[in-house]
């Protein structure tokens, strides 16, 4: 009890300096700010002040050229520059009322009309509807969650109903990194405009008599501006069904003005931290449990109803600084010599243009400038690991690139300023650094696509009629764990909600799981807790929910007796992984597969932030009829070998070109190696030798 009470203090004088920040909270360069236009332009009268329904934060429009020092690309009235971040609300707006401008050419979608059962978001309780976990609040009369919709919006030209190729770009997947969705919703501004004036320039479209397709510059517009290889937009639009998804409301609600406590988080309602929750192929890190989350369950299956296979997407991030503004990030994924062209046009064709298009930035330095320079570079490119050192399991971009996801060329993208640097919150809107995020992430979203559409050549070149690569006939294999029985009819027990944590039950909860001699088959648990929070923010995050299985020999074991990770008798099964503190989230969320019947118990452990007296958490335990995911010992596998890339670039060298030389006929002589322009030795030179 004694360090409970200093943790209280501790806890709750974190809590109190965070509020406290957040009321401090000042916008530099904007606090004095006037507009014309508060938001986006959602309604006629404000479109035609504005030019753009989501001006830019530089916007400059109508003056023909921008102020030295800001960006040239920036679009809208500079009376509707934008002075603070974009509310989720207001996006939903300004999104329908895009849509109603321009129907040919925008398709704002939400999930639960447009790939689920209908149902409301603001009340439904099902969790199996495609609606985000909820802000939690805890309070007199228990839990409760404000679910929010989930939104896509899906942009293509109509008019054209040919094969296109599919691309996907979540935007802010972490809520707190507002760099994505600011620039999300401007690129698909640009396209459906672009597309618009060019259609009506060919006089195939009437003109909606409020857009100035004056003020856009060259029609048909390059969709990438400062490069000479480019499609149109309206080519790219005809040819491609582009979706920008809406990852995590949640997240970005809990910084709305509305919200009171402005603070953006990086997780779900249920503290999940979503770009750990995608299902992986080979390993899965324990704590993480694919797909748990209503947000990225109902996302891929509504991408992969739409295609099993996609073209390509990015998944754009945000991050506090580094020594590059932009960092993007080529995953770890096996892929063809094909597939690694393509993803390298796209990386190399965005590092160029974007080049171009941060130069107007102070911060930012050319490509070719000194290290010594005290400016930042504009973009670095390469793998996960080789820039920012990062390795992850169930990553969103990683899923896009797999082929248990939709199979695309997938890419990641860090961009700095767009994190904790923002006032600790994330709220603190600078203009300029969100121009940036705006001009950055554009680069990426048109250089996608772009380069998809204009394909370099994929024939590997290499000198000689014939090159060697000694063979290593060594392939790994696994039978894998044997499935866990199958009990097809038996229900799940029932759950049970509302569960007090506090100091009258040590914050623990006891309970049976019950087996197929009770009539039950219990898939996998979820244990969900809420904790006392304001507005979703809590100094609850220095806990951490633990599931606990017993393993001694009573037969009646008391789970009160002890804390969890205390008892050797009981065994911690997984825990809630909380990677900060700072994210003052409101819940938490565990889980565990195939439980064997018998004693568990779910602890809340650390630090407790409220009154000894009252609650600390509500917890709900559900049982699911499924385990959550496969662990890598449960997937047979043999066929893992490293002759595998010989065999996958052979496709895209000429016929024959590219032969296995058996190291037996090396040994016995009976192979002229002088035949071969060029010898690969990989692995073993000469297995089992």
């Amino acid at each position: 009890m004694k360090n409970r009470f200093i943790h209280l203090i501790i806890s709750v004088t974190m809590v109190a300096s965070t509020l406290a920040v957040i009321q401090s909270s000042v916008l530099p360069e904007t606090a004095t700010a006037q507009t014309a236009v508060d938001g986006p332009a959602d309604t006629d009268a404000e479109f035609l002040v504005c030019g753009r329904v989501f001006s830019d934060p530089h916007a400059f429009w109508p003056s023909p050229a921008q102020t030295p020092g800001k960006s040239p690309f920036a679009k809208g009235s500079a009376a509707c520059a934008q002075h603070d971040f974009l509310a989720h609300g207001d996006m939903v707006s300004g999104m329908e009322y895009l849509e109603s401008l321009y129907p040919d050419f925008v398709d704002f979608q939400k999930l639960e009309e447009d790939y689920g059962d209908g149902r409301d978001c603001a009340t439904t309780t099902d969790a199996d509807a495609m609606c985000s976990a909820g802000l939690p609040q805890l309070g007199a009369d228990g839990v409760t969650r404000s679910r929010s919709d989930l939104y896509m919006v899906r942009l293509t030209d109509e008019r054209v109903t040919a094969d296109k190729k599919l691309f996907t770009f979540p935007l802010s997947i972490h809520g707190i990194e507002a760099a994505g969705r600011e620039a999300g919703v401007r690129a698909a501004e640009d396209l459906a405009v672009w597309g618009y004036c060019e259609a009506v320039a060919a006089g195939n479209l009437a003109d909606n008599g409020l857009t100035d397709c004056a003020l856009e510059g060259a029609i048909p517009h390059p969709l990438m501006e400062t490069l000479v290889s480019s499609v149109t937009a309206g080519q790219a639009l005809a040819q491609s069904e582009i979706y920008l998804v809406f990852a995590n409301p949640d997240g970005w609600r809990r910084g709305d003005p509305e919200n009171g406590v402005r603070s953006f988080q990086r997780y779900n309602g249920n503290g999940v931290d979503m770009n750990r929750d995608w299902p992986t192929e080979g390993f899965t890190f324990r704590p993480y449990t694919p797909w748990s989350e209503p947000e990225t369950r109902s996302f891929g299956e509504a991408m992969q109803s739409i295609s099993d296979t996609w073209d390509g997407g990015i998944d754009l991030h945000g991050q506090n600084i580094d020594r590059a503004f932009s960092f993007t990030l080529m995953g770890a994924s096996q892929r063809d010599f094909a597939k690694n062209q393509r993803i390298l046009q796209t990386v190399k064709g965005a590092y160029e243009d974007a080049e171009n298009r941060l130069a107007w930035s102070s911060l930012i330095k050319p490509n070719d400038a000194s290290g010594d320079d005290p400016r930042m570079y504009g973009v670095q490119w390469g793998t996960v690991w080789d820039t920012i050192d990062y390795t992850v399991t169930g990553s969103l971009g990683d899923w896009i690139d797999s082929p248990i996801g939709l199979g695309a060329d997938g890419i990641d993208n860090e961009m700095s300023f767009s994190h904790l640097y923002n006032c600790g919150t994330g709220t603190c809107y600078l203009a300029d650094n969100e121009q940036l995020h705006v001009d950055g992430n554009k680069s990426l979203i048109y250089a996608m696509v772009n380069f998809t559409l204009l394909p370099e050549d994929d024939h590997f070149e290499v000198p000689g009629d014939k090159v060697g690569y000694v063979l290593d006939d060594t392939v790994l294999s696994s039978a894998g764990a044997p499935p866990p029985p199958d009990y097809t009819g038996f229900p799940q027990q029932p759950g049970t909600n509302g569960i007090q944590l506090d100091v009258n039950n040590n914050w623990t909860y006891g309970f049976d799981v019950l087996g197929p001699n009770d009539g039950y088959y219990n898939g996998g648990i979820v244990g969900t807790a809420t904790m006392t929070n304001l507005g979703g923010v809590s100094g609850s995050s220095l806990n951490s929910l633990v599931i606990e299985q017993y393993r001694g020999g009573e037969s009646d074991p008391d789970p009160l007796s002890t804390s969890c990770g205390s008892e050797d008798d009981w065994q911690t099964v997984n825990e809630y992984f909380n990677q900060s503190v700072v994210y003052a989230q409101g819940g938490q969320a565990v889980h565990a597969n195939s439980p064997l019947p018998g004693p568990w118990r779910i602890c809340l452990t650390g630090d407790e932030v409220n009154l000894a007296t009252s609650p600390v958490a509500s917890l709900d335990v559900d049982f699911t009829p499924e385990a959550a995911w496969a662990d890598p010992g449960q997937v047979a596998y043999d066929d893992v070998t490293n002759m595998n890339f010989f065999a996958e670039l052979a496709p895209f060298m000429d016929p024959g070109q590219l032969e296995a030389i058996d190291p037996d006929d090396v040994l016995t002589g009976s192979i002229d190696l002088s035949e071969y322009r060029s010898i690969v030795i990989a692995d073993d030179p000469f297995p089992g030798y």
